[in-house]
């Protein structure tokens, strides 16, 4: 089944061609350089792009794809969750598309997305996992998925593909959002994840003491906000006396800061923020007895995270998967590899003028 999914559910453009799991394009047109000057996205200016690009996404996918639109099957797009401005240029599209080619439509929740693009497939119709031959055939239920990216910190327990139940979230702040945020603070760009992961690498991360907040308390949801602001506070302490003759504005205090505290301010902040999530999964662990692990989302493609989970993966004699890191952002293949599972069970939109964009639409809500 040739499936042509459409992803506009933030600041990237992507559209993406399957052939069930074998990915056979995946363009995505980052918006980083647009909104880099702002510190963060800016709804009009990204709906804006999105307008702009779509067509040249489009034909780029076709071409990669060497197919022509009349060879596609099923169009599948993200309905939610997202930015509302950006959900609705995707799902106009799609629904243009779906029409002009009589094709059926198939709506897709983002984090479905992030959980199948797991199974993904080269041309060769190899799995894509580095070092692991996966397929939903051998996947054991339920599953154990850890969805973290900038505006998502998630774990889901998966019973089934399409029956989902999330047991563990951010009471507040995603993990994606602390790291940019912190990343800001440090003068280290938007966005700023991977900066701080760079960073971080020369640092030492006992240099500064952080909190890992809610370790102690049993449930299995998280906490960034608190983090962040104990972030920012021990930057301060660091300045000392100095920090009050800075601007209130925190994206200021990078400049009073030498290299060594930023690598090491960046080192302590990245550890309590995998440390925090890694307690949380051990938790998920020993409740529920899982023995996969499936992450999705932009910050599962962190370094030291991985090297945690693989300490996990010994400790407890599981599995663990991550997508290649161009399946972990956000991106129109796994979204159309959802939509290829959802179209084979008859889950398609029946009224196109129906479907709207859902921005807080919740996993638990979609089977």
């Amino acid at each position: 089944m040739i499936v042509l999914g459409i992803d506009t559910s933030c600041d990237d453009t992507s559209v993406g061609i399957t052939d069930d799991f074998v990915v056979l394009a995946n363009i995505i047109s980052s918006q980083e350089e647009l909104h880099a000057p702002w510190g963060g996205v800016v709804p009009n200016l990204a709906k804006r792009a999105h307008q702009k690009n779509f067509e040249v996404v489009y034909q780029q996918a076709l071409a990669t794809a060497k197919i022509k639109e009349e060879k596609i099957e099923v169009v599948a797009v993200t309905q939610g969750h997202g930015l509302a401005v950006a959900l609705e240029v995707g799902i106009e599209k799609a629904k243009q598309l779906a029409k002009k080619l009589r094709l059926p439509l198939v709506a897709v929740h983002h984090s479905e997305g992030h959980f199948v693009a797991n199974y993904a497939r080269d041309l060769n119709n190899k799995s894509i996992q580095r070092d692991k031959d996966l397929n939903i055939d051998s996947t054991i239920f339920p599953a154990l998925a850890v969805l973290i990216a900038g505006g998502q910190t998630q774990l889901i327990k998966v019973n089934r593909v399409g029956g989902y139940e999330i047991i563990g979230q951010t009471v507040d702040d995603a993990i994606g959002e602390a790291f940019d945020k912190s990343a800001r603070v440090l003068g280290l760009g938007y966005p700023g994840g991977a900066a701080l992961a760079r960073a971080a690498i020369k640092g030492n991360d006992k240099a500064y003491s952080l909190p890992r907040p809610m370790s102690q308390i049993d449930n299995l949801d998280v906490s960034y906000a608190g983090l962040k602001t104990a972030f920012i506070r021990q930057v301060r302490e660091v300045l000392g006396p100095e920090s009050d003759s800075v601007t209130k504005s925190v994206e200021s205090l990078a400049g009073h800061l030498t290299k060594k505290q930023i690598t090491d301010l960046a080192a302590a902040f990245q550890a309590a923020a995998i440390d925090t999530l890694i307690i949380k999964i051990e938790k998920a662990i020993q409740k529920y007895g899982f023995k996969q692990i499936f992450f999705g989302g932009g910050v599962a493609v962190n370094q030291l995270l991985q090297s945690k989970m693989s300490e996990v993966t010994k400790k407890y004699q599981l599995e663990t998967f991550f997508p290649t890191p161009d399946l972990c952002r956000d991106n129109a293949a796994m979204i159309a590899i959802a939509g290829s599972l959802r179209a084979k069970k008859g889950l398609v939109v029946s009224n196109f003028d129906q479907l709207d964009r859902q921005p807080q639409f919740s996993l638990s809500e979609y089977q």
